[in-house]
């Protein structure tokens, strides 16, 4: 609860997307992918591999994403 708050008061997003209500639903999925991250792990696995494959059939093996919220689906570049 305490790592939710911290994250809410220190997250750099403009007042009407707060208003809107974006932050606190960021927040959110980021606590449940915390507490729900052995139920998640195969849905992750494949949806990051998904992500993977999308990149390396792209021109130059590039890809960006403009999704909110937390980036638990997004495979490193590494």
């Amino acid at each position: 609860m305490l790592t939710e708050l911290v994250h809410y008061l220190t997250n750099p997003v403009p007042r009407a997307l707060r208003r809107l209500g974006y932050l606190r639903e960021s927040v959110l999925l980021l606590s449940r992918s915390r507490r729900c991250r052995v139920a998640w792990a195969g849905h992750l696995t494949a949806a990051r591999a998904v992500i993977a494959q999308a990149c390396e059939e792209t021109a130059g093996g590039l890809s960006s994403s403009s999704a909110p919220g937390c980036s638990t689906t997004c495979p490193s570049t590494s």
